[in-house]
Parts: C-alpha cells; sequence; structure tokens
C-alpha cells in the first residue's frame, strides 16, 4: 500500500478507495487501528483475512472490520466473543 507505521497516527480508522491494491497481510505495518473498511475492495487478496487476522498487532483494540463483497473465506469463530 506504500504507507509505512511510522507516517500514520497512532490511532485511527481508514477506509480504502476500492482501486488499491495488496493482501490484507500488509495491514500488520498498522501500529494501532480502530477501525477498518475494505468491503468491496476487489484487488485486495483477503482470502486469508480471518485466518491472518489474530496476529495484526490491532487485532486486540479493533472496533469496526468490514470484509464484506471481498474474497474473504471463513467464519469469525470466537474471535470477537
Amino acid at each position: 500500500f506504500g504507507v509505512t507505521d511510522s507516517a500514520l497516527p497512532t490511532l485511527f480508522s481508514t477506509s480504502l478507495p476500492r482501486s488499491h491494491a495488496g493482501k490484507f497481510e500488509d495491514f500488520k505495518v498498522l501500529g494501532a487501528l480502530l477501525e477498518l473498511d475494505i468491503g468491496d475492495c476487489k484487488k485486495i487478496d483477503c482470502k486469508n483475512a480471518l485466518e491472518v487476522l489474530p496476529t495484526m498487532p490491532w487485532a486486540a483494540q479493533i472496533q469496526k472490520l468490514r470484509l464484506s463483497g471481498t474474497d474473504a473465506e471463513g467464519t469469525m469463530g470466537t474471535f470477537f466473543f
């Protein structure tokens, strides 16, 4: 995505334009993400998003995550409960 952790505020929310491309794993560089809306971003590979979500440094504090309209596979399971 061309964004480094040092260029981002400590806590933030983001919604990406649908033209962004990359992998869900690329969001790992984000330090303290509260909200992430990548719904309908067809060029972001989200197939393993739910599998790698617990490994993200911001996973514990995420308040809103929108993956609808992506190629994410699987179920949320007990991650958020």
